[in-house]
């Protein structure tokens, strides 16, 4: 049985990957895949989520980037690990009011 999550880019960011509504990503992930790892291997894949998202030199979100795992936000140290089902929401730090 193969393990996957989905990963779903919001609007503004998902402009890197040519489109300008929600892009929604099946992606295969393995036993002791990260956050960290994932958002690294679609960055190498995804030259536009490099550009806008993850930086794989600095090994971090660029800024005004918000992570959400199973609708809880993630510290940006990326560390915590994946499981089969994970839903995966990659944001836009938004301000208002």
């Amino acid at each position: 049985m193969h393990s996957e999550v989905t990963v779903e880019i919001y609007p503004w960011l998902s402009n890197a990957l040519g489109v300008r509504h929600k892009k929604i990503l099946i992606e295969q992930i393995s036993r002791q895949e990260t956050l960290r790892s994932l958002l690294a291997r679609l960055a190498l894949k995804h030259d536009g989520i490099g550009a806008m998202i993850y930086d794989i030199i600095r090994e971090q979100l660029h800024e005004g980037i918000v992570i959400f795992v199973n609708n809880q936000v993630i510290p940006h140290d990326l560390l915590l690990p994946l499981k089969h089902g994970d839903h995966i929401a990659v944001t836009p730090f938004y301000t208002g009011g």
